[in-house]
């Protein structure tokens, strides 16, 4: 059972978090299926998910081969919080095990995505990913889909769009500053 992330958008700060908390239970679980490699990054989507003044929020992606890892770690030279743990290092298993404990001014969010977020959408990027979508001029058969996916690529949320062998991405910050 996933726990729950409470609030997930904030009409304020107009960001939508997907994410699930980073708990002791999905660490394990991560731990379990071989994902050995962590890369902590600044998450600033996380901070409308907290009813707490929070000083900082960070996302906590997983791989299971350490090039990956280097690789996305390599990618966040701007982020000074960013750090690459190694569960098979003492110090960075006890460091991740610290994560997973709730906090008041911390929020730690797992690249883990609710298997529903489709429905905790807002209404008004609902409205934007339509125009968006319109704004294509994708001629579609009668019976065809825009399908919407979100995908994780090196801590930025996309979302991309699928209809029959037409594909558009764009960053979800991309579709929230759409309208």
């Amino acid at each position: 059972m996933r726990p729950s992330t409470g609030q997930r958008f904030d009409n304020q700060t107009n960001m939508f978090n997907p994410f699930y908390p980073f708990t002791e239970t999905l660490l394990q679980a991560m731990v379990d299926q071989g994902k050995f490699y962590f890369v902590r990054q600044s998450f600033r989507r996380g901070f409308n998910a907290s009813p707490f003044q929070l000083k900082a929020c960070f996302l906590m992606t997983h791989y299971d081969e350490m090039e990956l890892a280097e690789e996305h770690f390599l990618s966040l030279v701007d982020d000074h919080h960013r750090f690459l743990y190694c569960w098979e290092i003492e110090e960075h298993r006890q460091r991740l095990k610290r994560a997973t404990l709730p906090y008041t001014t911390y929020s730690i969010y797992s690249a883990t995505l609710h298997d529903n977020w489709e429905s905790q959408l807002p209404r008004k990027t609902k409205k934007d990913l339509k125009r968006y979508i319109s704004g294509l001029g994708w001629r579609r058969r009668t019976g065809e889909e825009v399908k919407a996916v979100l995908e994780l690529r090196k801590g930025e949320l996309f979302i991309c769009l699928r209809c029959g062998k037409r594909r558009a991405d764009l960053t979800f910050e991309e579709l929230e500053n759409f309208g």
